[in-house]
């Protein structure tokens, strides 16, 4: 072999420094650097291909995550479109979300799940702030709503003096004293809301498992203007006129309420279809009025439930022949407490306040709190909304009658096919 010259010896040279970049990275000269230096370089290297990686990863997964998001706009703007399609073809008209709306919906739910939506109150003057239904309200949150929150409405009750122009105040006082509640043919007591709210929102009830000598079947607490009152069954018995007795819910018997519809119209009962206007003689007709608007303020006056009529059955059932009515032998109203039946309403319409989703929800009971309020001495002061009456005014609206002819009142019924029974001697 020849000796090279030092250019062929370069070439060479330059030659191997390729081959080892191609296949290291490196150049020759980087073989004989320090070994911290080879470190550092490693590192750097590391570094650099590390760095490559995680942003080629962060481009797979940002390019992954906005074809995610386009699917779900799709196929969000697809179930809107659907649904938009299918309320125009009902007749409706629905509003489509945008595709930035559906974004922010998209992104509010990766992050965490939307908060269960609260119905709103009102506190002071008009400003909403929210109320959780599902919590047990403090006294002062029960009051706040119930003063700025509900609606009011004074409670009707019986006008004496029309009953007396129909002549049939005797019939319902006999009516009212078979249900052991004489005093409500000539109670009327004006609501009083602020005292009311106050009432309601401190309202304690306590039913006693066996009869106390002196409180009978339990107490009630509450409070006025930071005064403590208590109050027993038997004196709240005494005001309002009411039987205390064990039981605080209605009897129940086995097709009790359809015979009696039965009986009182002279039509089939239907469940959720049977009206005030159906019911044959006017005194049960005016008594049901009474009592639904008394201890039921809130449903529909005209409607009459099953539990309505269990209500009455005592008022009618002495006037039944026997096996008209499917009542056992025994009396299963004997233990039935109405001053019991009463402070469960009260209470019913209590927690109702906070829970219900009504748009315009309306207190009407507050012309029964009135007279236990007055006993207590509790100085009644201005304001007090009513007593309203059902009078003639209100009748004609509820078509209880049509009217006047040759001095004589004219009922409205509703009638079956054309025919009328009606006997004032029966009841029914």
């Amino acid at each position: 072999m020849g000796k090279k010259t030092r250019a062929q010896l370069t070439a060479e040279k330059d030659a191997r420094d390729a081959e080892d970049w191609a296949q290291r990275g490196k150049s020759l000269e980087d073989e004989t650097a320090p070994t911290g230096t080879e470190r550092t370089t490693r590192q750097r290297t590391q570094a650099a291909r590390k760095s490559t990686e995680q942003m080629q990863r962060a481009e797979t997964t940002s390019a992954a995550r906005k074809s995610t998001e386009q699917v779900k706009r799709t196929e969000t703007t697809s179930a809107a479109r659907k649904s938009t399609e299918q309320g125009k073809r009902a007749g409706k008209s629905i509003a489509t979300p945008t595709d930035e709306e559906s974004e922010e919906g998209d992104e509010e739910s990766e992050e965490e799940p939307a908060p269960a939506k609260k119905a709103k109150m009102t506190k002071g003057k008009g400003i909403a702030v929210e109320r959780d239904k599902g919590k047990v309200p403090t006294p002062e949150e029960l009051y706040d709503h119930l003063m700025n929150g509900m609606g009011w409405q004074a409670t009707r009750f019986a006008d004496l003096e029309l009953l007396k122009a129909l002549e049939i105040d005797s019939d319902m006082a006999e009516l009212l004293g078979h249900l052991k509640m004489p005093k409500l043919l000539t109670m009327a007591y004006p609501t009083y809301k602020e005292l009311t709210s106050q009432f309601l929102s401190t309202l304690e009830v306590t039913y006693h498992d066996s009869r106390h000598v002196r409180q009978g079947w339990g107490k009630i607490k509450f409070k006025i203007d930071g005064r403590v009152y208590y109050m027993n069954f038997r004196d709240i018995g005494t005001i309002m006129g009411f039987q205390d007795a064990e039981e605080t819910t209605l009897p129940r018997c086995d097709g009790l309420p359809k015979k009696l519809w039965e009986l009182i119209t002279g039509i089939n009962h239907r469940t959720g279809a049977d009206k005030n206007s159906r019911i044959r003689h006017p005194t049960v007709r005016y008594l049901h009025r009474l009592l639904v608007h008394l201890f039921y303020p809130r449903k529909q006056h005209g409607n009459v439930t099953e539990e309505d009529l269990r209500l009455i059955c005592p008022a009618i059932s002495p006037y039944t022949t026997p096996g008209q009515l499917p009542l056992p032998s025994t009396d299963i109203y004997a233990k039935f407490g109405m001053v019991g039946f009463f402070v469960s309403r009260l209470e019913h319409y209590r927690d109702w306040a906070w829970t219900t989703g009504d748009k315009d929800p309306k207190i009407g009971i507050g012309g029964m709190i009135t007279p236990l309020l007055q006993a207590q001495n509790i100085n009644l002061r201005k304001g007090g909304v009513g007593p309203k009456l059902i009078d003639g005014a209100y009748l004609k609206i509820a078509t209880y009658f049509s009217g006047m002819y040759q001095g004589s009142y004219v009922y409205h019924y509703g009638l079956e096919k054309g025919k009328l029974r009606y006997s004032s001697q029966t009841w029914t």
